[in-house]
């Protein structure tokens, strides 16, 4: 008897969790899946033009995902190419949704623009919004990013 208890419960583990698979297959087809192969393509190949067209690629398939776009600004930022673009799609992502996020990667565009006491400002924004939604980024990362800028700033002086 306990054997077909054993087995009964495999059996519905395994319906789960073939049920899982099917929505995590039915999720990342599309936008998602193309925002997936930009943001992998971007630490496999990095300075690759490649990866700027699967970019472009993902915002034309996802124009009104704020995510879509940050990331894909995100990664033109990383290969330090189509600035013009990546902060015309970060623009359009603050605009949708102002997050931890998203301010980050407008600082990145600012930093990358040697602009750095703009950078500071977002990247203060960003730590702001992240303690607001208690921990959605690594504060470190922000913090080192703040240093970096303020490090250009008194460069530049």
């Amino acid at each position: 008897m306990k054997n077909g208890i054993n087995l009964a419960a495999k059996k519905v583990k395994l319906k789960i969790i073939l049920k899982m698979k099917r929505t995590i297959t039915t999720f990342l087809t599309g936008a998602a899946m193309a925002l997936l192969v930009v943001v992998s393509q971007s630490f496999a190949f990095a300075n690759n033009p490649d990866v700027i067209s699967k970019a472009k690629k993902a915002v034309a398939s996802a124009p009104n995902d704020w995510y879509v776009l940050a990331s894909s600004a995100d990664v033109c930022l990383e290969q330090h190419s189509n600035l013009s673009e990546a902060k015309q799609w970060i623009e359009k992502s603050l605009e949708m949704e102002e997050n931890a996020y998203t301010l980050e990667v407008m600082g990145d565009y600012y930093l990358e623009s040697d602009q750095p006491v703009k950078a500071m400002e977002y990247y203060v924004l960003s730590l702001k919004k992240a303690q607001e939604a208690q921990g959605e980024l690594n504060p470190e990362n922000q913090q080192a990013k703040i240093a970096k800028a303020n490090q250009l700033h008194k460069a530049a002086k």
